[in-house]
């Protein structure tokens, strides 16, 4: 009988059929597998991330070369016929003669831009900001001193409300017209505090606008100067 030796004793060049048992070392693998495999994983999301980075990049520049290279629009001028039909002219040039009835409506809307007093402050600022668009830099500087003079409609803004309706635009020469106007001011509790009738020459010119403005001022009609003063015997 052998002894307890030589029955724990493995035999010299005999291998086990299997090797040991160890839950840690399996462990310690299959972990270590799998931050392998997550590690591909997130190469290979990071290499479609940025070629998708790349083709987008790509698909910008492209958009923005297409757009710099578009031409600027180009306003068209329209009219109403005598039928009341709106006709098509062309596009707006230096070569285009505004006729009367266009140069009355844009004086009808510049004295509605500036005259009018809504109540919202930010409504005033846009339409002053597009009457500056329709002034040379001298009618321009003018404007500034008569908002800053007192009584003006400038001084109105938030107090009071006023409305404007233009009754007339006539010519008087070559360049000069003069425009007839009814204003009503109504207090904040909307109340007519009192109206008065504004009568004012205007001089006029065409000129090439600048592209900032061409949208804005497609026929090139510019105020040069103006004077306006309160009729007389306007009721208060």
């Amino acid at each position: 009988m052998s002894s307890t030796k030589d029955l724990l004793q493995t035999p010299v060049g005999q291998r086990p059929s299997s090797p040991p048992m160890s839950p840690h070392h399996d462990s310690a693998r299959k972990g270590w597998t799998d931050k392998l495999e997550k590690s591909e994983s997130d190469k290979r999301a990071w290499r479609w991330a940025a070629v998708g980075g790349y083709a987008l990049s790509v698909l910008l520049a492209s958009g923005l070369i297409a757009l710099s290279n578009r031409p600027p629009p180009k306003p068209l001028i329209a009219r109403i016929n005598t039928d009341g039909a709106p006709q098509v002219v062309g596009y707006a040039s230096p070569n285009y003669t505004p006729g009367q009835a266009e140069i009355r409506y844009f004086l009808k809307h510049w004295v509605e831009l500036v005259r009018t007093v809504p109540l919202d402050p930010v409504v005033v600022k846009s339409a002053w900001n597009e009457a500056y668009s329709f002034m040379t830099p001298a009618s321009a500087n003018k404007l500034n001193v008569e908002a800053r003079a007192p009584g003006s409609t400038m001084s109105k803004v938030g107090t009071e409300t006023v409305t404007t309706q233009v009754t007339s635009v006539v010519p008087v020469s070559a360049d000069s017209y003069q425009v007839r106007w009814v204003e009503t001011s109504f207090t904040d509790q909307g109340q007519v505090k009192e109206r008065a009738t504004w009568t004012s020459t205007f001089t006029v010119k065409q000129s090439t606008p600048d592209p900032k403005v061409e949208l804005v001022n497609p026929l090139g009609l510019f105020i040069t100067d103006f004077n306006w003063q309160r009729d007389i015997g306007s009721t208060p």
